[in-house]
């Protein structure tokens, strides 16, 4: 079951517990799961946001990814100062809404 599977045999192993899974039909519905008792944590990459973070407690991170947007360069970009050319950039993926990718 991967990384996450074996991270939980662990702590259930140093605790004294038994291990038991309960994997959820729908990553949208492990939150609803948890707070209504079905479960005592979650072994899931949710991104933190606020609105999580007022159902749930999160831990440490295990590991970071960041969002990063690719795109072309602005048109004549060779003569432009860079503060130009990142006045020309998205940098906000909220920018993308609308549009077609």
């Amino acid at each position: 079951m991967g990384f996450e599977y074996e991270l939980l045999e662990r702590l259930a192993e140093s605790l004294d517990l038994e291990l038991e899974i309960i994997i959820a039909e729908d990553e949208d519905n492990l939150i609803e799961m948890i707070n209504q008792g079905e479960g005592d944590l979650l072994a899931y990459g949710f991104t933190i946001t606020e609105d999580r973070k007022e159902k749930i407690a999160f831990t440490d991170a295990l590991y970071n990814s960041h969002q990063v947007l690719i795109q072309r360069k602005p048109k004549y970009w060779r003569r432009m100062k860079l503060h130009e050319i990142n006045k020309e950039l998205i940098t906000d993926p909220i920018e993308l809404i609308g549009d077609t990718i």
